[in-house]
């Protein structure tokens, strides 16, 4: 909290201030109050402050803005009176009120770089970046040294992927403070973000010499050597902590969680049964390891784990949620449904509860059930795009495609700039043989969204089946293929683009990789057969027609391109 030991004592050395002098200004503050501020304003001044502050001792914040606003009618001037102010009605969620304070204060006096300072968090609170790095900016330039300005200013060009200036700028203040444990960590996951593998290992390692109980710098220096493919490595880094700070129950879940994937059981067992009996009383701890033992496939110990912290907490529908999904994933579809059907209607979680109970019974194939539960929770939650995109699919399903369409235009009139439901929709048009208008679908996304992959893409690989519009098509699915590496639709996309373009080493090679990453996917595959067979490899191109109509037996397209390959 803010009114916190430090800050009271602060508070209280500000008195003294006050009582020994008639300015109200913090020793870094040079401006002093307005020319023509009498002494008697500056004692009115001082008094009303003084009583604020001892209405924030007794934390009775309402009345020390009073005060403080009291105090302001006799130095309006005062960037002390504006940034204490400034905190308290941001405190209070009056954000707006903050940022009028903090730049008026700022304007008065351009120079004062922990106003500055405060005016910069703020307006990366309101998550207007620019502004809060050209405050940011300018704090440094009036001082050089204000580490916490470097430190932030570089976290938020990460965060805005900047990376370059974010290197620069935590660089820079491990030049002021070599030893900056934070600044050592920041460089170091920005050095992984680029795969800058070796340099990150150097920068955990540095702020771990300097702190050895920094425990987020230890779990992704074990993280790192994950990556790696390093798992024995990790396991000695998670080990050698918690052996060092037992306490620490991070570090210990990430070594069971790594134990288990490395088959390791008994040993991982062993960690989870001390974590258990040492955190027996802490409800988020027991949580994480019931959701480590549902995503290892350890459904009973997860079920047991979680019904038992239903008993203890049975308001808390996040762990009923997660129950019912460990029944689901052990095919325990009653108990699951009825799990689902008990969270309430005000929960963060109905909605999902709602649509997966649904798809437990498009799994049992009582798809007009699954129908008639998103259209009662559409009727109590008519803001959930997922909702929407679900019943339609369903209704696709039973190909009934109009009464899909109806769906996501019924989605889009309560949601018009959802993204989800206008890809949706974008992906049905072109179902129903209406390429423009799926285009036009994806062009309205990018609008809103101009780094939407899935929709970057669609456009691409229509233009590349098409054969038209090669350009953009290469354009739009390289953009999306930098926002989501490794994806192998996007991948083959790409290959798809160089297959029309005639640049065949490049087809052949991302189409191979695409198939090596959805090897059971029919579109894929013989997209790379089709390819094969324009470079003149019949052999292989057989083989993989061939596999594809193993995946696809009533496949169009591919027993005539068998045929073909087979005459030759």
């Amino acid at each position: 909290m803010r009114n916190s030991f430090f800050h009271k004592i602060g508070c209280l050395a500000a008195i003294c201030l006050l009582q020994g002098c008639f300015l109200i200004q913090s020793p870094n503050h040079t401006m002093p109050l307005a020319p023509d501020a009498s002494e008697g304003q500056s004692m009115q001044a001082a008094y009303h402050y003084s009583l604020g502050v001892l209405n924030l001792l007794n934390e009775d914040s309402g009345e020390a803005i009073i005060e403080f606003e009291k105090a302001r009618q006799f130095d309006p001037n005062s960037p002390v009176l504006a940034t204490e102010l400034a905190m308290l009605h941001s405190e209070k969620g009056a954000l707006g009120k903050s940022l009028e304070l903090l730049n008026d204060a700022s304007k008065l006096h351009p120079r004062d770089a922990e106003l500055r300072f405060l005016l910069a968090g703020l307006y990366a609170n309101l998550k207007d970046y620019p502004r809060a790095i050209l405050e940011y900016q300018a704090v440094i330039t009036l001082d050089p040294k204000h580490t916490l300005a470097h430190l932030y200013l570089g976290t938020l060009y990460a965060e805005q992927k900047e990376y370059q200036n974010s290197l620069d700028t935590l660089r820079k203040l491990l030049i002021i403070d070599p030893d900056h444990v934070i600044g050592h960590y920041y460089l170091a996951k920005v050095l992984m973000e680029l795969k800058q593998n070796d340099e990150a290992e150097k920068e955990l390692k540095k702020a771990l010499a300097l702190r050895p109980s920094f425990e987020s710098a230890m779990v992704d220096l074990g993280l790192l050597y994950e990556k790696q493919k390093n798992s024995g490595l990790a396991i000695g880094v998670y080990e050698n902590f918690s052996k060092i700070n037992p306490g620490r129950v991070k570090v210990r879940l990430r070594l069971g969680d790594l134990l288990l994937r490395e088959k390791r059981d008994v040993e991982a067992d062993q960690v989870f049964r001390e974590v258990l009996q040492q955190h027996a009383a802490n409800k988020e701890t027991m949580l994480t390891v019931g959701l480590i033992f549902l995503e290892r496939d350890r459904q009973e110990q997860a079920i047991a784990l979680f019904r038992k912290l239903l008993a203890s907490y049975p308001d808390d529908q996040k762990i009923r949620y997660v129950l019912a999904t460990a029944y689901d994933e052990k095919s325990m579809n009653p108990q699951a449904l009825e799990m689902f059907r008990l969270i309430p209607t005000d929960s963060e979680f109905f909605v999902n509860a709602r649509i997966h109970a649904a798809a437990i019974l498009k799994k049992e194939g009582n798809i007009d059930g699954a129908i008639k539960i998103l259209q009662e929770t559409l009727a109590q939650k008519r803001d959930a795009p997922g909702l929407y995109v679900f019943l339609a699919s369903l209704y696709d399903e039973k190909k009934d495609l109009p009464r899909a369409e109806k769906v996501l235009q019924g989605g889009l009139s309560i949601l018009p700039k959802s993204t989800e439901v206008l890809y949706s929709l974008g992906v049905l048009f072109e179902k129903t043989d209406r390429f423009e208008a799926g285009i036009q679908q994806m062009r309205l996304i990018l609008v809103i969204d101009p780094d939407h992959a899935d929709a970057l893409n669609f456009i691409g690989y229509s233009y590349a089946d098409r054969d038209i519009h090669l350009s953009e098509a290469e354009e739009l699915i390289k953009k999306a293929s930098r926002l989501k590496p490794g994806n192998a639709y996007i991948i083959d996309s790409l290959g798809w683009v160089y297959f029309r373009q005639n640049k065949l080493d490049q087809a052949i090679q991302h189409l191979a990789e695409a198939a090596r990453l959805q090897p059971n996917d029919v579109a894929i595959t013989e997209h790379l057969g089709d390819a094969y067979v324009k470079i003149g490899k019949l052999k292989e191109a057989l083989e993989i027609y061939q596999k594809a109509l193993k995946l696809n037996p009533g496949s169009n397209t591919l027993p005539k391109k068998i045929g073909d390959l087979l005459k030759k």
